[in-house]
């Protein structure tokens, strides 16, 4: 009884953030003007960075989420991203552009808004793309 009472909060909690974050998630993908064709790098797969996946897989099919911990990861994964990258252990520039062909996301978002993460983006954003800071 104490395990399903464990995961319902849980549940329930997760629902919580989602409702709290989805306006946020809402309001980065309006402002980052996602298109059904754009590369889309959500940098961080905590409670905001989740929200901004769910809203963005509705609009558009190429996403790659990076994270430091693998099994925000593999939820990402659960959620429509096409691809991730562990920050931590794997050259993050060059995954971007063996995931964009070379080019660069054409969008990036900043749900993690942590030491660098801001340089990074734009570092992995291609020519004429957009980085947003949400975090």
């Amino acid at each position: 009884m104490v395990a399903t009472a464990n995961i319902s909060q849980f549940q329930n909690l997760t629902a919580i953030f989602f409702q709290i974050h989805s306006p946020i998630a809402i309001q980065s993908c309006t402002r980052a003007e996602l298109e059904k064709d754009d590369m889309l790098l959500i940098y961080g797969a905590g409670a905001l960075g989740s929200s901004i996946l769910k809203i963005a897989h509705t609009i558009c099919d190429h996403i790659i989420v990076a994270d430091i911990m693998d099994d925000k990861l593999a939820e990402a994964r659960e959620h429509g991203a096409q691809f991730t990258i562990n920050a931590a252990t794997e050259d993050f520039q060059a995954k971007v552009l063996e995931y964009t062909h070379g080019r660069g996301a054409t969008v990036s978002i900043d749900a993690a808004c942590v030491k660098n993460s801001l340089l990074l983006l734009l570092q992995a954003t291609g020519n004429a793309g957009r980085v947003i800071t949400m975090g």
